[in-house]
């Protein structure tokens, strides 16, 4: 869609997550977003045996929040597959959160690719 047009297009996704998710590849950042959100008895950054988790929280107002923690490797193939290791288990509780338990194999597969492209993003913008 090169060209000028007067058509208003909308965001072309299908489902609204019910969680916000977030990346962080450093402790600092965490901690600190510990602290904004008002998390009582934050949980480890990452575990010293893993290079990533996800953190899921519930807020009070009834937000739900998925942070996928990464660290950064020098190798970009094995970020890219540590984030779409982390985008399954953020997706895995999504579906869990719709409950939706058995989504067709092809919205699972999309589902799954977003979170994965998105995260990515995040990834080589910091």
């Amino acid at each position: 869609m090169s060209k000028r047009t007067q058509i208003r297009w909308i965001n072309r996704d299908l489902v609204e997550s019910p969680y916000y998710i977030g990346l962080c590849t450093n402790r600092k950042a965490f901690k600190s977003e510990m602290r904004r959100l008002k998390v009582d008895n934050p949980p480890e950054w990452i575990p010293s045996d893993k290079d990533g988790t996800v953190h899921l929280l519930e807020r009070a107002s009834g937000k739900f929040i998925a942070i996928a923690c990464i660290r950064k490797h020098k190798n970009n193939l094995e970020l890219v597959g540590l984030v779409i290791h982390e985008a399954v288990h953020i997706w895995q509780e999504i579906k869990g959160a719709l409950n939706e338990p058995n989504p067709s194999p092809e919205f699972e597969a999309y589902a799954i690719q977003t979170i994965a492209q998105r995260l990515i993003q995040k990834c080589k913008r910091g």
